[in-house]
């Protein structure tokens, strides 16, 4: 096993609960001594037993759920050198025993080994403030004996390992059937018997027999539970489904590094009963500490720990291996003071648990996005390559009394995003950045760099234009002429903004001009007043005219500046 580690002592054990909980295991009281178990976290346990045997043949028992893994994982050793004959399942009212024989009236030292369902162990932590920037860690595993008998001196093992561990049913008497051929050695055709537990190989014959006669192959999808979730055309046509054999089980399993744990010392556990056994009670850096961590928004409406911290205890992780997820108990002071839970920890790596609030220090937190630094690399043909970076930035400033105490925010990471000029003493974990904060606001900046390929040939007013006149000034080319027709075209943007707005004045007032002189016309004696207002109209469509001009003219320049702007850059290659 990888990453052993040693206990420091092991507790005595007592009956802590375990009542009524079923025996998967192997037991024999006048059987070989259970000498070795590992526990693992996926409810398995492997066990070994060790000993003398004084016959041609031994019995273990279990009970009758259990004997199919006992079947498939039984492992027997005569290590004095004979061989094993075999082994009998015998099946009683309340168990099976398997009878295994050996080639010698006995042996002085014989070894079994097996795996069967057990309780997962679970970890639980004891945090104790020893002041002056340390902290003592206890862990300790609750461990149960369902077995269903005593585990007298018995060397004890905790692993965090998760092997494959499957039911098959081996120890089932089964019988396949087989298709039904006529005299003329064709496939009989007969009503397909419903789908069972061993029986895809007539189910395929018969299906295909029926409705693809051309077609003849075993076919189907495994049996779960003695059952088909398929209807019987689907059992012929549909291939065994992804994820449904056993190394596919493997492969969909995290494949964090594991570890297993040794106790020096043997252990005595009842049948029925739990117990705790220390792995870890080491003194470590760490303290109690300020942390603002919001909880997760739930119905809409921030609670409390968007504004305020928790109190907190942060300590590292003193062993070469992972800490597991479990129960965290904090103490300081000679008194209790409150409970909380931890994620995984890492080897060597911090860890942060909340165990109260503290509604005396008010949070302000903001978070904002935005790009910036955007560099030319290259151009070809007018095609831009850029370097942009995106910018995430977390802002925190506390309010309040801290009491002398530490404060710390979280900032969690963010995909592609690395922490950029993290303040001193900041604590960087697998879900983001514990920052220290001060009288002062800190600021978290968390940046992504991304590279980007844009077309700039025939937008001269692209936002990424002042990176390229940049790139084109350091590679020492002609970059005046390029600047000439970005400003003249800003130039023109605002030209053509006050020259349009010239054309509608000019354009409602020559409507109103036109309006009254139509309401005139046939009004007597009023033939100055017409004159006044026709020549207001011919100055009026004079204005029009020369203001449209103006605006054709700037499209017109617009045009020309856009083509010579296209030719230059398309002659850009650096």
């Amino acid at each position: 096993m990888k990453n052993d580690v040693s206990f420091l002592a092991v507790l005595s054990v007592g009956a802590l609960s375990c009542g009524g909980v079923p025996s998967h295991t192997v037991h024999s009281p006048e059987s070989l001594p259970v000498e070795r178990v590992v526990l693992f976290q996926n409810g398995m346990a492997y066990v070994e037993r060790r000993g003398e045997v004084d016959s041609q043949t031994f019995d273990l028992r279990t009970r009758p759920e259990g004997i199919h893994d006992v079947l498939k994982s039984l492992s027997v050793v005569d290590h004095e050198g004979g061989a094993i004959t075999g082994v009998r399942v015998l099946n009683g009212d309340d168990d099976a025993r398997l009878r295994i024989g050996l080639s010698s009236e006995g042996s002085d030292d014989v070894s079994v080994a097996y795996v069967a369902e057990a309780s997962g162990w679970r970890p639980t932590y004891r945090v104790v403030d020893l002041g002056e920037g340390r902290v003592r860690l206890q862990g300790l595993a609750v461990v149960d004996n369902p077995s269903g008998e005593d585990w007298n001196a018995v060397r004890l093992a905790l692993s965090t390992e998760v092997p494959l561990a499957f039911r098959y049913e081996v120890g089932t008497a089964r019988v396949t059937e087989r298709p039904t051929l006529d005299s003329n050695g064709r496939l009989r055709l007969q009503p397909v018997a419903p789908i069972v537990a061993g029986t895809q190989t007539q189910n395929a014959y018969g299906v295909a027999n029926i409705h693809m006669p051309e077609f003849n192959e075993r076919a189907g999808e495994p049996v779960r539970n003695g059952r088909s979730n398929l209807n019987l055309e689907q059992q012929a046509a549909t291939p065994a489904a992804e994820g449904q054999n056993a190394l596919s089980v493997i492969d969909a399993q995290d494949p964090s590094e594991g570890f297993t744990l040794e106790t020096p010392e043997r252990l005595t556990l009842q049948a029925g009963e739990s117990g705790l056994v220390p792995f870890v009670d080491e003194a470590t850096a760490g303290q109690r500490v300020l942390l603002y961590k919001p909880a997760p928004v739930q119905g809409g409406r921030p609670g409390a720990s968007h504004r305020h911290p928790y109190h907190a205890v942060m300590f590292e992780n003193p062993l070469e291996s992972p800490l597991l997820t479990g129960p965290v108990t904090v103490y300081a002071d000679g008194s209790f003071q409150g409970d909380g839970v931890t994620a995984a920890i890492p080897a060597g790596a911090h860890a942060f648990v909340a165990y109260a609030m503290n509604p005396s220090v008010h949070i302000d937190a903001s978070r904002s996005q935005r790009q910036d630094e955007v560099q030319g690399l290259s151009v070809v043909g007018g095609h831009l390559r850029v370097r942009l970076r995106h910018v995430i930035e977390h802002q925190f400033r506390a309010t309040g009394s801290l009491n002398n105490q530490r404060l710390y925010v979280f900032a969690r990471k963010e995909n592609g995003f690395e922490a950029e000029g993290l303040p001193e003493g900041a604590v960087v974990t697998g879900a983001g950045y514990f920052v220290p904060v001060g009288a002062e606001a800190v600021t978290v900046r968390l940046v992504h760099p991304e590279t980007q390929t844009v077309d700039l040939s025939a937008n001269p007013r692209h936002a990424f234009v002042p990176a390229l006149l940049e790139l084109v000034e350091a590679q020492g080319a002609d970059v005046a002429a390029l600047r000439r027709i970005v400003d003249r075209l800003e130039t023109i943007d605002r030209e053509r903004v006050q020259h349009q707005r010239d054309l509608d004045v000019h354009e409602r007032a020559l409507v109103q001009r036109r309006e009254g002189l139509a309401a005139l016309r046939d009004v007597p004696g009023n033939a100055p007043l017409r004159a006044q207002i026709a020549r207001g109209v011919a100055e009026g469509v004079r204005a029009v005219d020369a203001s449209t001009r103006a605006v054709v003219a700037l499209q017109a320049e617009e045009v020309a500046l856009r083509q010579d702007w296209y030719a230059r850059l398309r002659i850009l290659d650096f």
